[in-house]
């Protein structure tokens, strides 16, 4: 690469850092980096592109030298839980069950009608 190519490259790395490399493993993001130059090198003729990020990371992925980081979150899956029981997705006698079931749905729904400061003690 010329020194604009790699000044453009830079700018397109740091923005693709700045959205989250959502990656784990050994040196991920300094390997990242090396083979996304040096295919830039020798497969594009020093172009940078969108598409050269993620066929590396694709290859990376396959390759087992990356792996995705994995968010075990709760919380997301109940407010869509909820979202859906609003928009009438879900009928109202399977919310109710599923309420009874899981206490942290339960209170979720309850804090978010506002049912949760009636039912709070000292009132």
């Amino acid at each position: 690469m010329n020194e604009i190519q790699q000044q453009e490259f830079e700018a397109m790395f740091d923005a693709r850092m700045e959205r989250g490399f959502l990656f784990t493993g050994k040196n991920a993001i300094a390997k990242f980096r090396e083979y996304i130059q040096a295919y830039i090198d020798r497969h594009n003729a020093g172009r940078v592109s969108d598409s050269v990020f993620e066929i590396i990371e694709k290859a990376m992925v396959a390759s087992g030298e990356i792996r995705p980081i994995v968010f075990d979150d709760k919380t997301s899956e109940i407010e869509k839980k909820i979202a859906d029981f609003e928009a009438g997705k879900v009928p109202v006698y399977n919310f109710r069950l599923a309420c009874k079931a899981d206490r942290e749905l339960r209170d979720a729904y309850e804090r978010h009608t506002g049912l949760a400061q009636l039912a709070s003690p000292g009132r």
